[in-house]
């Protein structure tokens, strides 16, 4: 043991290589854990975590560095472990689950300059004969280094307890973090409009199309924990003068040695008023594929065409969660049903006028997404 102890006090590089090979080790076997009924976004906040968790790992190295020797190389040694130490971490995802990218170097890289960067702002003895200009340059590299590698992370975790505090509302459209839940189809999202006063809920709806082979029109990450609740709605409305049928569904998380999801499909018929549609939940829970459906590990939701290719087009907005008592649920139902009922006697040359209030028309809406198109 005393042995051990004099190499480690006689060698700072050993003790730099150990520290590398256990950071190392841990960082790999992150890299192999995939967590499971985590939200999307949550997920979002553990992968930003490159840039500041390299610069951490910088600093760290250098601080043991620092307690053997002092000198300007003690950075540039604890950067090219660090960088190495990213390297070979990147190395073992190549087996999988996830892929190594080059992009992640280059993020480690950033957050290393900016981890020591800014340590050596508080090192006084490496700025002696630098002029003040050369330092005011290096400090405004440093910082910004460090604030470039910090900032997806503080937006993810911003987007994360948003989405949380959002709760029991999974989409509504009017928030720009609620973006990062939809996914691209075909590298495009559905198009967001101004809802009119007299739409369900106002605010802003989406208008989503058919935008692959498989007649998708919408596919989101939902916050996963849906145990509490009862039902799922939405309102919805056909963006063409007749009904457009469409199917549901929602995928829970897939467990370990699994090679698939449970997948709970249901078909809907949307009319062309918007209207409020609803989910049993308690339907999700009974389906079972090879086990049953874990309702507190939601990972998708999808809403696509019966019949791709056929041109479905539907308005939407509001997707939320609702427990049989909820009095908003109630508020909204009622309010729905009188609004249908305004709708139903309404004279074919009604009008939208968004300032003025009048009740609202849908075909207008729908001529005024046709010639924004074209």
């Amino acid at each position: 043991m005393s042995v051990f102890v004099r190499l480690l006090r006689n060698f700072p590089y050993l003790v730099v290589a150990i520290l590398a090979f256990a950071l190392l080790v841990a960082i790999a076997f992150a890299h192999r854990y995939t967590p499971v009924g985590v939200s999307h976004l949550v997920n979002n906040v553990v992968h930003s975590l490159h840039g500041p968790g390299f610069a951490a790992v910088a600093v760290l190295i250098f601080t043991v560095l620092r307690l053997y020797r002092r000198g300007t190389d003690n950075y540039l040694h604890a950067a090219a472990a660090a960088m190495a130490v990213g390297i070979f971490a990147e190395a073992t995802q190549i087996p999988g689950p996830r892929d190594a990218q080059f992009s992640d170097l280059v993020v480690n890289a950033v957050g290393i300059v900016g981890g020591l960067g800014v340590t050596a702002l508080f090192d006084q003895s490496i700025w002696t004969g630098v002029r003040k200009r050369n330092r005011l340059g290096l400090s405004l590299i440093s910082i910004g280094a460090l604030g470039i590698s910090i900032a997806p992370a503080a937006w993810w975790s911003y987007a994360s307890i948003s989405q949380y505090r959002a709760i029991p509302i999974l989409l509504s459209f009017e928030s720009r973090w609620e973006t990062s839940l939809i996914v691209p189809i075909r590298g495009r999202r559905p198009e967001l409009i101004a809802a009119p006063s007299s739409w369900v809920d106002g605010g802003t709806i989406a208008h989503a199309e058919e935008a692959d082979g498989r007649g998708m029109l919408i596919q989101f990450a939902p916050y996963p924990d849906w145990s509490d609740y009862s039902t799922l709605s939405f309102v919805a409305a056909s963006a063409q003068d007749d009904s457009q049928e469409i199917v549901i569904s929602v995928s829970d998380d897939r467990l370990a040695g699994e090679n698939r999801s449970n997948r709970y499909s249901q078909r809907l018929v949307i009319g062309p008023e918007p209207k409020r549609y609803t989910i049993d939940l308690s339907k999700i829970r009974e389906s079972t594929n090879k086990r049953p459906f874990s309702i507190s590990h939601i990972k998708l939701f999808e809403m696509r065409a019966t019949k791709p290719g056929s041109g479905t087009s539907l308005f939407i907005d509001n997707f939320r969660l609702e427990l049989k008592s909820d009095p908003y649920a109630s508020r909204m139902d009622k309010i729905s049903s009188v609004f249908c009922c305004i709708s139903a006697t309404l004279a074919r040359d009604s009008t939208l006028s968004r300032t003025t209030g009048s009740v609202f028309d849908i075909r207008i809406l729908k001529r005024q997404s046709v010639n924004s198109k074209l």
